[in-house]
């Protein structure tokens, strides 16, 4: 009995007890494993979520990055779609906190407005950019803001500050990127002083160009910049060095294959291809144009493109429906407003019915033209005198040039100083927050301005009868706008001590009420492009009397001045000339006397017109007009007798003569010019 409990029961119990603690022993342990799994899972985990976000914050600045070079890509082809890209920029861009990237894009945004004819709401968003640049070392983000700023003023016609802003920003890019890098703003510079007529001033950029062919620089803008000078040789004549710069930007053009500069290479090509009488190649240039103004949907580009299709059909290719060309060429020219565009196309239009014997609906385009020359001459004036004072500030250009690259070193030095100033920088850009919000509402206030002026428009082009009441409102309004400066100029030098500021402010207002009162007497008149010259001078001659005050002395002003009305464009540079010789010889002529008399004559000669000035004076001492003269007045006087194609006679016998003799031939084919 023991025996087998022993042998046989005691063994099996030995087992069984043996594969409980194996068991027990092996759940504990796996326990212990499954703990220990999770834990280090859980480490793990930390582990990778860190490297995922860090990874996720990677991927979405490099997808910023790229929808913003899409965006870019497509700014001058398609503005909408450029947007959107630009717009998944900036909203990654928000997402990462990365401010100075946000507005990086933003003045991309604005250049898509520039393109699309936006200019209110490009410049408020390049406003915001420039404040929040100001003060940085982002200098070429500032570079390209001021850069984009020159552009949109450019487009409105303000040429003075659009050439200041790209001065500003050639600097920028200097000091971003050394003396090559101000490329894109120097492109700007020499079309706006193409436009100004310029041209010297565009020659002495050439030596950009000669350094990029030897090899100086690789700055691509210089292909660009020669686009414009080809456009500058061609204005003078130099139809070959024209040429020869054209096919030189070719290639690259041809790499770089964007509509927009595609379009401006085959218009350059139409002109050259005109100047030279090749008619069949210009054809298929203006066929050019057309294909990529179609591309980029711009009225403007579109409306030249059809009407240069039109004029060079009309010469080579009579089998051509040209009329269809210019009845484009016009529906593109109403949809942009641009009042050249307008002019060109109604030109046609006017030659057409004249060809047709269609009096009456020439007589409509011909009032139409009329109407739009007023406006290109009142730009054409600013532009003048904008090109005289530029080139009176240019004699200090070189100064102007080293003081800013000492404000640029003197920068560079105080930028370690700028903490001392966060204070007042706070408030600064509190103070900028509130003008911006200022300009937000005057903006607004223009906008509907602009609204309802856009309906008035559309009134007019539908009643073409009220033309002329319209322009008279012009004029009037005109000539109140100049009293207004006339009274400021003259509120302005009563709290001046400076005799010469004085003097200089006397002299603007003289010149300010000459163009008022030939305003007033053209919405006076029924004729609105004829003034009565004997009523405008007489009134010119008594306004120079008060202004200079010369009631102490007993000068005399003898008028003989013959019935006669003429032309406004013919006026307007008499006026003036008038304004500055009665002017000269009240400040200057009776210097320590007390009488005298001053003469104006303006006489009908057959073919010729007599404008004569004279005083009993002490005289001047030359018998022409200076070639070099620091006289503003002289400069006036040159540059409106050369408008007007006539002889200057300067006598200095017994006091001082200037006779202007003006060929009416000359004139009347200006006026229909």
């Amino acid at each position: 009995m023991f025996t087998v409990i022993y042998k046989i029961i005691i063994p099996h119990l030995l087992a069984v007890l043996l594969l409980v603690c194996t068991s027990l022993f092996y759940s504990a342990t796996a326990q212990i494993a499954v703990k220990y799994k999770d834990r280090i899972s859980e480490e793990k985990l930390d582990e990778l979520l860190e490297k995922e976000e860090g990874l996720l914050r990677i991927q979405n600045v490099d997808r910023a990055k790229e929808y913003e070079n899409l965006g870019v890509g497509c700014i001058n082809t398609y503005s909408p779609l450029a947007r959107e890209y630009l717009d998944e920029a900036q909203s990654l861009q928000l997402t990462l906190g990365d401010s100075a990237s946000y507005y990086g894009v933003e003045y991309f945004q604005a250049k898509t407005y520039i393109n699309d004819g936006r200019y209110k709401k490009a410049d408020s968003i390049l406003q915001t950019c420039l404040t929040y640049f100001s003060g940085s070392e982002k200098y070429y983000y500032l570079a390209k803001t001021h850069q984009y700023i020159g552009d949109s003023k450019y487009r409105q016609g303000e040429l003075d500050v659009s050439l200041r802003n790209m001065y500003k920003s050639k600097e920028y890019f200097e000091l971003h990127g050394g003396k090559y890098a101000g490329g894109p703003a120097i492109v700007w510079i020499a079309l706006i002083n193409d436009y100004m007529q310029d041209y010297k001033a565009n020659l002495e950029l050439l030596p950009y160009i000669e350094d990029f062919r030897d090899g100086k620089h690789e700055n691509g803008d210089a292909y660009t910049l020669m686009m414009t000078m080809s456009m500058t040789y061609r204005a003078l004549d130099s139809l070959q060095q024209a040429e020869d710069l054209i096919e030189e930007v070719f290639p690259y053009f041809e790499k770089r294959d964007n509509p927009r500069s595609w379009n401006q290479y085959y218009a350059q090509r139409y002109k050259i291809a005109l100047e030279k009488e090749q008619y069949v190649e210009a054809n298929e240039y203006a066929d050019q144009m057309i294909a990529y103004s179609e591309l980029l949907q711009s009225e403007s580009y579109l409306a030249s493109a059809y009407i240069n299709k039109y004029y060079v059909v009309d010469i080579c290719c009579p089998e051509e429906d040209r009329k269809s060309y210019l009845e484009l060429g016009l529906d593109h020219a109403l949809k942009s407003e641009k009042p050249v565009m307008l002019k060109n196309a109604y030109n046609y239009y006017f030659e057409e019915a004249i060809k047709e014997e269609d009096y009456k609906e020439a007589i409509l385009y011909k009032q139409k033209i009329d109407s739009l020359e007023a406006i290109l001459f009142t730009k054409g004036m600013a532009a003048e005198i904008k090109r005289i004072e530029k080139e009176k500030l240019k004699e200090q250009s070189d100064k102007e040039v080293a003081l800013l690259k000492e404000k640029g070193r003197l920068k560079q030095e105080n930028l370690d100083k700028q903490k001392k100033i966060k204070y007042g920088l706070l408030i600064f850009l509190g103070i900028m927050a509130l003008c911006l919000g200022l300009i937000a509402l005057l903006l607004k206030r223009r906008t509907e301005d602009a609204r309802q002026l856009a309906d008035k428009n559309e009134t007019i082009n539908k009643a073409l009868d009220t033309n002329k009441m319209l322009m008279k409102e012009v004029h009037h309004r005109v000539k109140n706008n100049l009293q207004v400066v006339s009274s400021l100029l003259n509120l302005q030098s009563r709290y001046m001590d400076d005799d010469l500021a004085k003097q200089a402010l006397s002299t603007g207002r003289a010149r300010v009420q000459s163009m008022s009162l030939l305003h007033q007497s053209l919405y006076q008149k029924d004729n609105i492009k004829l003034v009565d010259v004997k009523s405008y001078f007489g009134n010119l001659c008594e306004n120079l009397f008060s202004t200079y005050k010369v009631g102490d002395k007993n000068i005399e002003m003898i008028k003989d001045i013959d019935e006669m009305d003429l032309d406004v464009d013919t006026v307007i540079p008499m006026g003036l000339i008038t304004n500055e010789l009665i002017s000269n010889a009240l400040k200057y002529a009776f210097e320590g006397t007390e009488s005298g008399s001053i003469t104006l004559r303006l006489k009908d000669n057959d073919s010729h017109l007599v404008l004569q000035v004279a005083d009993d004076g002490g005289g001047i001492p030359f018998t022409e007009i200076p070639d070099k003269t620091e006289s503003l007045g002289l400069k006036l006087i040159k540059s409106f007798s050369e408008k007007l194609e006539a002889e200057v006679i300067i006598e200095n016998t017994n006091g001082t003569s200037f006779r202007i003799i003006i060929d009416k031939a000359k004139i009347e084919k200006q006026s229909e010019v």
